[in-house]
């Protein structure tokens, strides 16, 4: 059985096309190619985030590449299985893949679940998915963490339970109009209670 480095070179190896290999990986990740150049040639073992990285855009080998049980998953150059994680500009795109698994630009870094794993990325209604994909957008746009938490139940019922469940476009204006406008008077309104 190989180890977990060299388990995690073969996804990224059956995965990935070599010609765009570490542009990909890059992308995908937010991780420089320098450093995947270096990790697939043996330079340098697995980093936390590289693990991260790579167990979050090709989930269905996570626990594999963790673990080492059983045998690798398939999965080839033509699937359509990893989250593009790329910092989102003018809007958050939300899109299915072909197993209907969530694909979109916001990086998956608050875990409202903690101390459990992390609820998938969902939109189109008010629950788990929308208010984990809600922290995480927040956060993307500048709140604190503690502040992405506190105001993701908000934002989801508000916002993210609103978009078209199949795929839409979450437009960045919309994101900090929300921000500028709503977030204030939320804050306002729960200091009220509390008073």
């Amino acid at each position: 059985m190989s180890g977990l480095n060299e388990r995690m070179r073969m996804v990224i190896a059956n995965a990935t096309r070599e010609e765009d290999r570490y542009k990909t990986l890059e992308e995908q990740t937010g991780i420089a190619r320098r450093r995947w150049m270096d990790f697939m040639k043996g330079r340098q073992r697995a980093t936390d985030d590289m693990i991260e990285g790579v167990c979050r855009n090709w989930r269905k080998c996570a626990l594999w590449i963790v673990t080492g049980e059983g045998q690798m998953p398939e999965i080839s150059k033509d699937d359509d299985t990893y989250y593009v994680v790329s910092t989102p500009v003018n809007a958050v795109t939300l899109s299915r893949d072909k197993d209907g698994l969530a694909v979109t630009n916001v990086p998956h870094v608050i875990n409202m679940r903690e101390p459990y794993s992390p609820a998938s990325f969902e939109w189109g209604y008010h629950g788990t998915g929308p208010t984990e994909l809600a922290a995480n957008v927040l956060f993307h746009f500048g709140l604190s963490e503690q502040d992405a938490r506190e105001f993701a139940i908000d934002f989801s019922q508000e916002v993210i339970s609103n978009l078209t469940r199949r795929e839409d476009v979450l437009p960045a204006g919309e994101i900090k109009e929300w921000i500028s406008i709503r977030l204030p008077a939320i804050r306002k309104a729960k200091h009220s209670k509390q008073g």
